[in-house]
């Protein structure tokens, strides 16, 4: 599998004319990186069709784009930014309404998700049989919605 995305916070993302006409298209930037990507993706599938290519949703591209599509071969990987939801509580939780919406948007169009969450294990004043509460919610609905993969950071 093939990694490429943007970096923690990246502060470069192409910002000639053409590219801005994708983003103001799409609604974000999401829509650029996706068309690199499935670019990309369509002519390593030429020559090595088992090849995936993996991409972020994250920071500046964590928004569905209105109109591109992921490929066949592409897997977007959704990354909860860090302190975005509350993961002592479920994603059905509504105070994760908003993070829970952003998934299923994703699913919308593409089977091809996988999700990088994080387990903020700082926090001494909250009981950790909260978080695993929490994670026996999430993991059900993650196995209900489809997804590809966890991947979980956890930190302390």
């Amino acid at each position: 599998m093939l990694f490429r995305s943007l970096a923690d916070d990246s502060g470069f993302i192409c910002k000639c004319k053409n590219c801005l006409a994708v983003v103001d298209r799409e609604g974000g930037e999401s829509g650029l990186i996706l068309e690199y990507i499935n670019h990309v993706a369509a002519e390593i599938a030429k020559e090595y069709p088992e090849i995936w290519i993996r991409t972020f949703a994250y920071v500046s591209t964590e928004k569905p784009p209105k109109n591109v599509k992921p490929g066949a071969n592409v897997i977007v990987q959704l990354c909860d930014l860090y302190g975005a939801s509350d993961c002592y509580k479920p994603l059905l939780h509504p105070v994760n309404k908003e993070r829970l919406e952003l998934l299923a948007s994703w699913r919308k169009i593409t089977p091809n998700v996988f999700l990088w969450d994080y387990w903020y294990l700082c926090d001494r004043s909250v009981a950790p049989d909260l978080l695993v509460d929490s994670l026996y919610s999430d993991f059900n609905l993650f196995a209900d919605m489809g997804l590809l993969g966890v991947f979980v950071e956890a930190e302390d």
